[in-house]
């Protein structure tokens, strides 16, 4: 992690449709969404098709560890990993939401229009790179700095100063070839999450996230934000 820090974005739908636009998104056909809650017939009520979904949580000691057995386990039986996944680490202090995004816009590219803009740059100049070049990539542009700044303003919470202690943290979960891949920048690698597809990947996330959760009831600060053909 560089000693680089942004300011936060807000898991709002309304401020990041915003931001991807600044990045180059074209038209309105795809958008985020709000997810209002877990049970199936909230789901219900999210736009389908939905073709990656973001996860905003509390980092605490009880998902730490569980994410260090979890990449132990990684470690010792390997897993499969579709060779489609595009993924990149994150090493500027609350760029989150940005890399969680642009593994949700890159992954789905093929589904989205863009300008001659950051993300269009992004997938040209990191194409064959590793995560961590990838992550040079974005700490490099000043202007997705800026961007991300603009973002972080137009949020409804009050605005903090950028040193202060943020312990909430975005994630992003895509599909690709079969299976759900949890795309967690502070991680080494994707995480296969195990079978699912595009028809059923907000039910999966939503099944999937719930482990999160359960480690830390007593917390509030858990949203999911979907990304929908509108």
């Amino acid at each position: 992690m560089s000693d680089k820090k942004w300011f936060p974005l807000e898991s709002n739908p309304e401020v990041i449709n915003n931001y991807i636009k600044s990045l180059g998104v074209v038209g309105t056909k795809i958008q985020f969404c709000d997810v209002f809650g877990m049970d199936e017939e909230l789901l219900q009520m999210v736009p389908q098709p939905s073709h990656a979904v973001l996860f905003l949580f509390p980092i605490t000691k009880n998902n730490d560890e569980w994410v260090r057995k979890q990449l132990d386990d990684i470690k010792e039986k390997g897993q499969t990993l579709s060779e489609n996944v595009w993924f990149m680490r994150q090493t500027i202090g609350n760029a989150c939401g940005t890399v969680g995004i642009c593994h949700a816009l890159v992954n789905n590219k093929d589904k989205m229009e863009f300008n001659e803009g950051f993300i269009t740059s992004l997938i040209k100049e990191t194409e064959g790179k590793t995560p961590a070049e990838r992550a040079q990539f974005l700490e490099s542009d000043d202007k997705i700095e800026e961007a991300q700044g603009t973002a972080a303003q137009q949020g409804q919470t009050e605005n903090q100063h950028i040193d202060a202690k943020i312990n909430l943290h975005f994630i992003c979960y895509v599909t690709k070839d079969g299976h759900l891949y949890e795309l967690d920048g502070r991680k080494p690698c994707p995480v296969n999450c195990g079978p699912s597809s595009e028809a059923t990947l907000l039910k999966d996330t939503a099944a999937y996230v719930k482990q999160y959760m359960s480690l830390d009831p007593d917390e509030l600060n858990f949203t999911l934000v979907s990304l929908s053909s509108v």
